[in-house]
């Protein structure tokens, strides 16, 4: 029974990974130009927090900017 819950579960995180996917793709072909660099830079800034390893990272986009940089001084 476990394994098959374990089964599901990556089964969901594969769909909602193509589905998050498809969703940006189609965020970004419909941008406008102030749009499109405003996902540049919350993508720059996601990246930091990958890079940086910063358990404090939050799931909200919005407060990723001005966290980027206090979590990369830690480092």
């Amino acid at each position: 029974m476990v394994q098959l819950e374990g089964e599901i579960l990556l089964r969901l995180m594969e769909i909602r990974r193509t589905l998050e996917n498809d969703v940006v793709r189609k965020a970004i072909l419909a941008a406008t130009p102030t749009q499109r660099q405003q996902i540049s830079e919350l993508c720059d800034a996601l990246l930091l927090e990958v890079d940086a390893d910063c358990p404090d990272a939050g799931p909200t986009m919005p407060s990723m900017v001005p966290r980027a940089i206090p979590c990369m001084a830690r480092s």
